[in-house]
């Protein structure tokens, strides 16, 4: 897993807060600091998150949904390439309830803080913000005590149609997916048939939800990488 250093001796990727009784006593008493705030950040933050109304196509032909997308008059924006660290926060058996991922889409860095209440169209909940570096930010987490699970790379095609972003998603290991993003549960049910399908044909999971859909435990990769 790739890792970062941080500024002057303050090494991040696999570094230990020293003891009280080191001569790093300032630099551990700042990091029980910073650790503190960053406890009280995620518990703070439910009440500053936002539901994210969003479903899933799986096994799409790309060549078929891009002409389904054209018909309709979707507009394609951008082609990206992104890399993330994922932070579990609370995991039960093979699924993640809660993580922070830090994302860097090619045009800005993201930190989201993710909570999946159920897996139904408005299941996830989220908080994001735009930071300015994908190396400091990732330094600054595992200073505050945030070691990442996985590094994770993807590719993604993205368009806007009737004001509601529709992606489609490449992962390493597994088939192209077609995600559709809106604003409530009705907008996501329009675009959809809009193109074509219906919303039995739609699912409301995560990545690792998909991957599990193909018989991978997302968690067994440390690294993901085309």
């Amino acid at each position: 897993m790739p890792g970062f250093g941080c500024f002057g001796n303050l090494a991040c990727a696999g570094s230990n807060p020293a003891t009280p009784n080191s001569s790093h006593a300032l630099e551990w008493r700042v990091n029980v600091v910073l650790f503190s705030i960053a406890h009280k950040f995620i518990v703070l933050v439910g009440f500053f998150v936002k539901t994210e109304f969003e479903v899933k196509i799986l096994d799409i032909d790309v060549a078929d949904v891009k002409k389904r997308l054209q018909n309709v008059g979707a507009v394609k924006v951008a082609e990206r390439s992104m890399r993330r660290f994922v932070y579990d926060l609370e995991r039960i058996g093979d699924s993640c309830k809660s993580w922070i991922r830090l994302r860097d889409n090619g045009e800005n860095t993201t930190l989201t803080y993710k909570q999946i209440d159920s897996f139904t169209v408005d299941g996830t909940k989220e908080i994001e913000f735009v930071v300015g570096s994908f190396e400091q930010t990732d330094c600054f987490l595992r200073k505050l005590g945030f070691a990442p699970t996985a590094y994770q790379e993807n590719k993604r095609v993205e368009f806007v149609l009737n004001g509601v972003e529709v992606d489609i998603d490449y992962w390493p290991k597994i088939q192209p997916y077609l995600e559709i993003e809106a604003d409530s549960t009705e907008r996501v049910e329009e675009i959809v048939k809009l193109l074509g399908f219906a919303m039995s044909d739609a699912v409301s999971i995560d990545v690792m939800g998909v991957f599990k859909k193909y018989g991978f435990n997302i968690h067994d990769f440390k690294e993901l990488k085309f």
